[in-house]
């Protein structure tokens, strides 16, 4: 690096030296390395020293300038480390400066002279290094320094001349003794002439001249005695260089006096010279000429005291020409202490400034001094002071008034935004602050008078001033000098006093909460100290400190907890209640936040903050299980986790010995940071963590015992060579001492895990395997529980196989195929005629298909079926439930199309509405499936899903809401808003801008809606702040899509969006406070109560940000603008009248007047085609913004009995979640941009797609169609086994179709594509159809049937026809009517051998022929029963045949 020192480019040179000297600063070791060496005498190089001079010799002054600098923080390392060679590195550096002075060039060219002054300046600069940073090492050279550097006090370039102005105090400053008597009278001869003269170039030296004449004046300060060498009046001795050989000899002098004193009308006139100096081209009043000037007279006054006594009068009164300024306030403070003669003086000057700035009076005794006051209102005319109020600049009235008749002091506050006023009002305010004694009194013009009055009619007005800056200068003040600290220990304030202190109390609590400017909010909060407790804990002060949690800074929340719980210590009762609020509230956050976000981590430092105050630890106890577990201790980020883990520290110490049963769940997270080397901060507090928690639950001596790592991370810390800072180690220390001590031999005794493997002091050790150690200690920890010895080594079981006896082998076997006798019941019959026999038998065979995955084709149609049976029974369907909701859920998780997927959430959706509370079994896991798919295109689809439930089962709903909740807030803090306006086109090929849009677009919707169903009462100031983040986002997004050419996306899209961020947030307002059994608090806008006010706190979360949107100006759509202004509104009425028009009104109307001053300027200037792109309503195009926000205004200020709950102006009147049927109907806004608020007014969800038989069921029976029944069990032209085939495939359809049961009409359309359903369901819907056909047509199905009998057809037909013949018999209605011979003739036909010996026992019993004997006995050898069963058979029948 410091070989490109020497390039010619002049930027290389000068990106070295920057270089350079942040590497001496940042890296002084490294740095050292390569300086320490000296070329002087012992050959070798230095790497910085040999090339840094080609630097201070550059042609550029800023290269100088830097290489000198560079140069000055190598001297201060070279110092500090006080090497060997030191005193050869700085003769280096002094050889090297005078040969810049003695360069003398061979000609006399121009390019000669300019190098010889550029090694000139640079020499001088150097001087001034060594001057600073070698000490002792200059003064063997002092004299050749000072002489060469006064050769050039005449040079003609004014650059060296400026810097010879700039070293002769600090050689003066260097050896003042000899410098007086040497080189003081030509040094201030010299900077007198340098102060006097106008300059000739560009480089003024008179500001520089009169800070060195100031400099030099106070370096000739005797240490020792305080005395100014050359400054008394007695003759002083002066050695100056004898002529005759100069350097050699001198010649010592007798002055009269010294030679500053001598100087002392000279200095003071030319220093009055330059407070009265006035340029043309200077706009500003104090010039750099001024503050030189003012610093000079400082240090003059400070060095020379009583000798400047005479001269301060006029040069008091020559600074306070130039107006008020830092400077000035600077050098007076510095007089005054110097000269506490003149203190009252510039008190009183200082104030009359102040006075005229502020109020435009010539004295604050005008407005403060009780007297005047008082003859003001004698005056015969009536005339009092008065305030008034001006943008305009002040007259001057410091001039003499011609009129010395009594006049009426009259106040002017000055509103004027202009930076200079700016500037004056601030420094103004900040200077009255240091005003008064401990009582709030203030000495002007010989009479005391308070400050009070003056703080009342004038500081306390520019609380209101539109500069953020004046208002926090004026608030600063207010707070400073409103209560002194005597008055408040005296407890001497009286009643005017308290009343003046209290309305200036109530304008600082309405700054700290709506003004504009967080930084003003959170200046006032933190200046409200200890002096104000006794105001502050009165109870409506309260009121207004509550909304200071809802700040929209966390800083400012931070702040108002601190104060509150300063507070609630002297007004537990008022603070305590609302405060546990405020506990529960952060734990709902800490729970649902996202880890990605900001809420979170704001909530969690909130908690720290709470915590650590004394009189809110009471209020931990109760909820402490809560808080331990919704910590996030494991953060995903660093900022979070560290955050966690000193929350769980100030918990530690809050909750003591409460905590104890957590600890063993807490350490391990604790030792986990601790591992992470990334961070020293985290390291840091997690050692502090632990150390809090072991000192508060008495935890100690046995966490080296229960985690053996700990002490070996802990001490791996302590070594410097690890390089931890010192904050880590000292934070280690501190917690092994709190841990205490524990035996060595316990420790590695307990503790195997902690020896260490390999070379450890003298001694190396074998390295053990975790796994084996682990292992290894579980044995005997185990074998020690339950036998007290230890235990031998386990031999696997697969060694010992071949040696195990054969009986062990045979049990084994025997109990693998041996299978439990079931205790359940027996299998309960069902017949026709119970009830729900057809619901039954139809789901049971429905979910049989839908329980097959290999018939995944079909469960589409399965769940339209049961969908559809459940429609038929309604709420009867209850007990078949568990049959089929588990199912459903599991297929929705294992399906592998989404289209079925969709389908089957579509129908939970639609399963849910119609049974309601009796769905509660099955949330949970609903919820298990609602979080899998949320990322999923199901979104719209699981949202109906989440509304039914939230709407049947509003109970159990709610404790799911958190899961929902941070799923919510997941997809919010991930839209990328920002990207939108920037991205290209080509972004959008895959879509990505529609599925985010549309995504937005459904949470926004939805959330809406669950707001209406009351269940996110208790969630509201988890999702509003992130909605308020979302409506950031896209109004930035929205005017960086104004100003450039996007077609990612347009303006139209950000609006629509924003507009309905908007709507949900107001939706979101309305339900605070309210919820099931709650009584509305939108009802009464007027006056509220105290628990009114906080249920309505949150919109106060809200009014900040609104304002802070309206006052911005790089946007403006009327549009958005006006969704603003109605937000705001429906914040109005959420807060109530007293509140609203005392903290917010003014604050509010001034943003919503400034937004339209500034759109409607725009507005008329853009084209027709411009305003296309926002959509207007013509209720937007006839009102404005203020004319809205007026009209809530005037509801507000009306009586009760004359507003209107249904204004025109904002969205709804009256909350929506208090209209009748509101539970059933989700209320659209009027503008909706064709964005659908509900899901449930539409029917795809309600109405799947089926086949035309499936039509509106009913609870009672259905009509069958006999003429269609006929055709299709006519069997005139069935000839082959296919036609019958068809035949009884078409027959076994139409019965179900025309089945008078809705179950079995649902599973028609299934059973046309799957033939086994059919089959299945024959014979049900067969004795379902039979009993509503006429005596006719089941004679003619009966005729049918006997004529398949005896046709050639299939034995599956057969089979089916035997099975519906057994399955009418156990109907008591009565069986078919056909001829038990006929059917027993047909079993044995299909070789269904027990139904034939069934039909023939019939027959038999009846008095059947001979032959049936030898039937029963053929049936009976065909099914293989034992012998003498048959011949006894035989013989029985034989007898009685006989």
């Amino acid at each position: 690096m410091a070989a490109i020192l020497i390039c010619i480019s002049h930027s290389f040179r000068l990106a070295a030296a920057l270089v350079l000297k942040e590497l001496a600063i940042h890296a002084p070791t490294a740095f050292y390395s390569k300086t320490s060496q000296s070329t002087l005498g012992h050959g070798g190089s230095n790497d910085f020293l040999d090339f840094i001079f080609k630097a201070v010799r550059d042609p550029q002054p800023i290269v100088r300038a830097c290489a000198a600098d560079a140069l000055s923080q190598c001297l201060k390392i070279l110092m500090e480390r006080q090497h060997l060679s030191l005193t050869a590195l700085l003769c280096q550096v002094h050889f090297s400066v005078m040969e810049g002075f003695e360069y003398e060039p061979a000609r006399k060219s121009w390019t000669a002279l300019n190098k010889s002054e550029v090694s000139l300046h640079g020499s001088l600069m150097v001087v001034g290094t060594m001057i600073a940073h070698t000490g002792d090492f200059m003064l063997p050279r002092y004299d050749e320094v000072c002489k060469k550097t006064m050769e050039f006090m005449n040079h003609p370039k004014a650059l060296i001349r400026l810097e010879v102005i700039r070293l002769l105090p600090r050689l003066a400053r260097h050896c003042p003794r000899v410098y007086a008597r040497r080189y003081l009278e030509d040094s201030l001869e010299f900077l007198l002439r340098s102060a006097s003269t106008a300059p000739q170039a560009t480089v003024d030296l008179r500001p520089s001249a009169f800070g060195a004449i100031g400099g030099l004046v106070l370096a000739m300060t005797d240490a020792d005695t305080g005395a100014v060498f050359g400054g008394s009046s007695s003759p002083t001795i002066k050695i100056i260089d004898n002529p005759e050989g100069p350097g050699h000899w001198h010649t010592v002098e007798l002055s009269e006096t010294g030679i500053i004193f001598q100087k002392l009308d000279v200095i003071f006139g030319l220093v009055s010279t330059g407070l009265n100096y006035r340029s043309s081209d200077a706009p500003k009043t104090t010039s750099d000429m001024h503050i030189a000037a003012f610093h000079c007279a400082a240090d003059l006054v400070e060095a020379l005291g009583d000798l400047a006594q005479p001269y301060v009068t006029r040069l008091i009164n020559d600074m306070f020409r130039t107006g008020l300024s830092n400077d000035l306030i600077q050098c007076l403070h510095a007089i005054a202490d110097c000269l506490p003669g003149h203190q009252s003086i510039i008190e009183d000057r200082l104030l009359q400034e102040v006075s005229y700035c502020l109020a435009g009076i010539k004295s604050a005794r005008d407005v403060c001094d009780p007297l005047i006051s008082l003859r003001s209102a004698q005056l015969p005319d009536g005339k009092s002071v008065g305030i008034a109020t001006s943008s305009e600049a002040i007259p001057d009235l410091r001039a003499p008034s011609q009129d010395d008749s009594p006049q009426t002091p009259r106040v002017s506050i000055n509103m004027s935004a202009n930076p200079e006023v700016v500037d004056d009002l601030v420094l103004s305010l900040q200077t009255l602050s240091s005003f008064g004694d401990s009582m709030g009194r203030v000495t002007t013009f010989g009479a005391v008078v308070p400050l009070l009055p003056f703080v009342q009619n004038v500081a306390a007005k520019y609380l209101s001033h539109p500069s953020s800056d004046v208002r926090r200068a004026a608030a600063l003040t207010c707070c400073l000098l409103l209560v002194p600290p005597r008055m408040i220990r005296n407890n001497r304030l009286g009643r005017h006093s308290g009343r003046i202190v209290q309305d200036i109390l109530d304008s600082l609590l309405r700054v700290s909460i709506s003004d504009r400017s967080p930084a003003v909010r959170l200046c006032v909060v933190r200046a409200l100290d200890a002096r104000y407790d006794p105001f502050l804990c009165q109870a409506h002060h309260l009121q207004s400190l509550f909304l200071l949690l809802q700040d929209e800074m966390l800083a400012t929340r931070a702040a108002g907890v601190r104060l509150l719980g300063r507070l609630a210590s002297l007004n537990p009762a008022c603070i305590l209640p609302y405060m546990r609020k405020f506990l529960l509230v952060l734990i709902v956050e800490l729970q649902c936040g996202v880890d990605t976000g900001r809420g979170r981590e704001e909530a969690t430092r909130l908690l720290v903050v709470f915590l650590r105050h004394t009189s809110l630890q009471r209020l931990v106890q109760p909820v402490l299980p809560a808080i331990v577990e919704s910590l996030p201790l494991n953060g995903g980020t660093p900022r979070l986790a560290s955050a966690a883990l000193e929350a769980l520290g100030e918990l530690a110490r809050a909750a003591g010995k409460s905590l104890f049963p957590w600890v063993k769940d807490l350490v391990p997270s604790i030792l986990e940071t601790l591992q992470d080397q990334s961070s020293a901060s985290k390291q840091r507090i997690s050692l502090r963590a632990l150390a809090q928690i072991a000192g508060s639950t008495s935890y100690v001596i046995q966490p080296y015992i229960d985690y053996p790592q700990l002490l070996s991370q802990a001490t791996d810390i302590l070594p410097g060579t690890k390089r931890a800072p010192w904050t880590l180690r000292r934070e280690v220390i501190r917690t092994l001492g709190v841990l205490g001590a524990l035996d060595p031999d316990r420790y590695h005794t307990v503790a195997p895990k902690a020896r260490k493997g390999g070379a450890v002091g003298g001694a190396y050790f074998v390295v053990q395997d975790d796994f084996e150690v682990s292992k290894e200690s579980t044995e005997i920890e185990k074998s020690r529980a339950v036998t007290g010895k230890s235990i031998q080594p386990r031999v696997h079981s697969g060694e010992m196989d071949d040696d195990l006896p054969a009986h062990l082998s045979m049990y084994e076997q025997y109990s693998m195929v041996a299978q439990p006798v079931s205790s359940l019941p027996p299998a309960r019959r069902m017949t026709p005629d119970h009830e729900e026999f057809y619901p039954t038998v139809a789901i049971q065979a429905l979910m049989r298909i839908f329980k097959d995955p290999s018939l995944a084709l079909h469960h589409g149609m399965v769940m339209q079926a049961i969908m559809f049976i459940f429609k038929s029974l309604d709420l009867l369907c209850v007990p078949f439930l568990s049959k089929v909701v588990p199912h459903i859920l599991q297929s929705i998780r294992t399906s592998g199309p989404s289209n079925l997927r969709e389908s089957l959430l579509k129908q939970v959706a639609t399963l849910s509405k119609m049974v309601r509370e009796h769905l509660r079994p099955y949330v949970a896991d609903i919820f298990d499936i609602v979080e899998e798919f949320w990322p999923s295109r199901h979104l719209e689809t699981i949202f109906s899903l989440v509304l039914h439930i939230a709407n049947g089962v509003p109970d159990e709903f709610r404790r799911f809401v958190p899961r929902l909740i941070r799923r919510i807030l997941t997809n919010l803090d991930e839209m990328q808003v920002a990207d939108w306006a920037t991205a290209g086109p080509k972004s959008n090929k895959d879509g990505r801008k529609n599925r985010e849009t549309e995504r937005l677009c459904l949470i926004l919707d939805n959330v809406k809606s669950l707001s209406l169903k009351g269940v996110l009462g208790e969630y509201l100031h988890v999702l509003v702040p992130a909605l308020l983040k979302l409506v950031d986002s896209m109004v930035q997004a929205l005017a960086n899509v104004n100003g450039s050419n996007v077609d990612w996306v347009t303006g139209s899209d950000l609006t629509k969006l924003t507009v309905l961020a908007l709507k949900t947030t107001s939706a979101l307002l309305e339900c605070d406070g309210t919820g099931i059994g709650v009584r509305p608090v939108t009802l009464y806008w007027g006056e509220k109560s105290g628990s009114d006010i906080r249920s309505g706190s949150l919109s106060s979360r809200v009014v900040q940000p609104l304002i802070r949107l309206l006052g911005e100006n790089y946007w403006s759509n009327r549009t958005v603008g006006k969704a603003i202004v109605k937000t705001l509104c429906v914040c109005a009425k959420q807060l109530g009248r007293t509140t609203w028009m005392k903290l917010y009104h003014d604050v509010a109307r001034a943003a919503i007047s400034q937004w339209q001053r500034r759109v409607g300027q725009e507005v008329r200037g853009l084209s027709q085609g411009t305003l296309e792109m926002y959509p207007v309503t013509p209720e937007d195009t006839n009102l404005s913004g203020i004319q809205i926000y007026d009209d809530l205004i005037k509801e507000l200020l009306a009586s009760p009995f004359q507003r209107s709950y249904n204004s025109p102006h904002i969205c709804d009147g009256i909350s929506p979640l208090h209209r009748p049927g509101v539970m059933d109907q989700q209320p659209t806004f009027k503008d909706n941009f064709g964005i659908s608020a509900t899901f449930d007014a539409t029917d795809a969800f309600e109405n799947p797609i089926s086949p035309p038989s499936m039509i509106l069921i009913q609870k009672s029976k259905q009509k069958i169609n006999e003429s269609k029944l006929k055709e299709a069990w006519d069997v005139s032209n069935l000839s082959s086994r296919e036609d019958w085939d068809n035949w009884m495939r078409s027959l076994g359809i139409e019965l179900l179709r025309e089945a008078p049961s809705p179950a079995l009409r649902a599973a028609a359309s299934l059973a046309g594509t799957y033939q086994p359903l059919a089959r299945e369901l024959f014979s049900a819907a067969f004795v379902c159809c039979w009993k509503e056909l006429s005596e006719a047509n089941r004679e003619n199905l009966i005729q049918s049937l006997k004529y398949a009998f005896d046709a050639d057809v299939s034995p599956e037909i057969l089979q089916t026809l035997l099975n519906l013949a057994e399955f009418m018999e156990h109907d008591p209605s009565g069986g078919l009517p056909i001829d038990i011979p006929i059917l027993a003739d047909l079993a044995l036909k299909c070789r269904a051998y027990a139904k034939a010996l069934h039909y023939k026992e019939r027959e038999h019993n009846m008095g059947g022929e001979n032959s049936c004997v030898e039937s029963l006995i053929s049936i009976n050898r065909k099914l293989d029963l034992q012998g003498k069963v048959i011949l006894a058979f035989a013989c029985r029948f034989t007898d009685v045949v006989h």
